[in-house]
């Protein structure tokens, strides 16, 4: 048992990020090389309740027939995505899209655009699962994806006039003047960009209470109803 916990043994483990490391011990996973067990099986194959097989498998040993015996590693899934969360939390931050106003005075606003991260949790598993399934406990460094914006500063400095406007005025006191409002509210500052589709019902939404709407007279068929 002692030689072979020396040759596979159970050590803690860290993954690595720039300046951070985190570090997941075998028992926050249940890591186990079951090798109590393995020598328990080699010990007891010539010593089975029939006499006969022993008396075979000592012979199959003699004439230089090994019987090896596999030495094989598991571990909890759920806890170590539980140890994972803790660094994706740490780590993945998501992209920022540079944004483009215009003040009521006429004035052009920008704000910059900035990547994100995002850890590759397929690889990730992987390189823990090979590293585990080779019994080999290492370092290992984290995969990280980078995030790219859709809209990056470059694009939005491209824009540097106004093509056209257009303002009017409704009171927004009214179920109807107030449906009005909340639809221009979801569809102001869209920047949309060339080659790209603005859809009018995604921006505004199901037209419903949970959305801000209320029940207010529209014509249906010619006719006015509550809607």
């Amino acid at each position: 048992v002692n030689i072979l916990e020396k040759t596979y043994p159970l050590d803690n483990f860290n993954i690595t990020y720039n300046n951070e490391s985190w570090t997941i011990k075998p028992e926050d996973i249940e890591l186990s090389f079951h090798i109590e067990e393995r020598v328990d099986e080699a010990l007891n194959y010539t010593r089975s309740k029939s006499i006969w097989n022993n008396i075979k498998r000592k012979g199959k040993l003699n004439i230089n027939k090994p019987y090896n015996i596999k030495i094989k590693a598991t571990y909890n899934e759920v806890k170590l995505s539980k140890q994972l969360e803790k660094i994706y939390e740490k780590v993945n931050v998501e992209a920022v899209d540079a944004t483009f106003y215009v003040e009521p005075s006429g004035e052009i606003k920008r704000s910059e655009s900035k990547e994100g991260r995002d850890v590759d949790i397929s690889k990730l598993k992987d390189d823990i699962y090979n590293m585990i399934n080779k019994k080999k406990i290492k370092g290992i460094n984290l995969p990280v994806l980078t995030l790219y914006p859709k809209t990056s500063t470059k694009q939005v400095k491209s824009i540097n006039s106004i093509l056209g406007q257009f303002s009017t005025s409704f009171n927004d006191s009214t179920s109807r003047g107030s449906n009005i409002h909340v639809a221009g509210e979801s569809t102001s500052d869209v920047l949309l960009m060339p080659g790209e589709t603005f859809s009018y019902n995604k921006k505004t939404g199901a037209r419903n209470w949970v959305n801000g709407y209320q029940s207010a007279p529209i014509i249906v068929g010619g006719k006015v109803v509550n809607g």
